[in-house]
């Protein structure tokens, strides 16, 4: 592996581990993060975060061609195509109930069938045997996999004292996943453009 992408899987699996820290309040017996208490979305929202979790720790391992044979990393994708559904399908469910009213709600919704339709293109082109597309919908997967640390990163700016937090909370709905979508096609455009010939990351 080269040493950007070294960086790369370190820079992933530490946002990994701060998201699994981070969530862990999550598990308390107080309802978090969802504005209706009830105990089904409670438990919804906590298997939405192991699901969640169970694909970011498996997603970078599968795009550094090195770090796995054909055998495990179809065993790791099950792994992560399981984690993205189960996550994706509470997700839909749960949004309907965060906080932010219609902004977020609408937000997360939309984030969670985005989720769901890049898994199952990129399942739908590894069937057909086309890995180049299949890997192209993949990393679109994980960017929005990613996006649960990039919407943490966001709420950041609410520590400012001119900034509402809820203000903040409804443009994270948004523009965590936007904005990885964004960010991961500029950067897969110019290296194309460049003639570099190798993609973002070792896929094959």
């Amino acid at each position: 592996m080269s040493c950007s992408n070294i960086l790369l899987l370190l820079f992933f699996l530490a946002g990994s581990l701060s998201m699994f820290v981070m969530s862990l309040h999550y598990f308390d017996d107080v309802a978090s993060g969802v504005s209706y208490a009830a105990q089904i979305f409670n438990d919804l929202l906590k298997i939405h975060i192991i699901a969640g979790m169970l694909a970011m720790f498996t997603g970078p391992f599968q795009f550094f061609g090195k770090l796995r044979s054909p055998k495990r990393h179809r065993i790791v994708g099950y792994i992560y195509v399981l984690g993205v559904y189960v996550g994706s399908l509470t997700g839909i469910i749960i949004a309907t109930q965060a906080m932010g009213g219609i902004i977020a709600k609408t937000g997360f919704f939309t984030l969670a069938i985005v989720w769901f339709y890049c898994n199952t293109l990129g399942i739908k082109y590894a069937i057909q045997g086309n890995y180049m597309q299949h890997r192209q919908w993949m990393l679109r997967c994980f960017a929005l996999t990613f996006a649960s640390i990039t919407q943490r990163t966001i709420l950041l700016f609410a520590f400012l004292p001119i900034i509402d937090f809820l203000t903040v909370y409804q443009i994270s709905a948004w523009a965590s996943w936007l904005f990885n979508l964004t960010l991961l096609a500029y950067v897969e455009r110019r290296k194309t453009a460049k003639g570099m010939g190798k993609p973002l990351v070792q896929y094959r």
